[in-house]
């Protein structure tokens, strides 16, 4: 199921075909494993939870592609928030030197 629901996603979303690729080489019981490890651990944490508690967290992200629930919540936190502009959810992977960017502009 999640096979099909990622490649759903991957129609418009050329990144998740990727992930996709990835999760279908996974060795089922490490996927397993870390599926238990996810569910203990929002169990015991609201996600995002330890790092509002952090003294300075930075949330890097794209406002136009967060759902409005995680936007809600960072308007809730004081956590600094730097808006990455024309960014897609996969930053990191799909666009790094922009993260790259506007990570070294933070610490400079």
């Amino acid at each position: 199921m999640l096979l099909v629901s990622l490649d759903e996603m991957a129609v418009s979303a050329s990144i998740i075909a990727r992930y996709r690729q990835s999760i279908a080489e996974a060795h089922p019981l490490v996927f397993w494993q870390l599926g238990i490890d996810a569910r203990r651990f929002s169990a015991r944490h609201i996600p995002g939870g330890i790092s509002a508690q952090l003294p300075t967290a930075t949330y890097f992200c794209n406002p136009d592609n967060r759902p409005e629930s995680t936007l809600r919540w960072l308007d809730e936190h004081s956590m600094n928030r730097i808006v990455l502009e024309n960014t897609t959810h996969w930053t990191s992977v799909d666009q790094p030197e922009v993260l790259t960017d506007k990570i070294l502009e933070v610490l400079r």
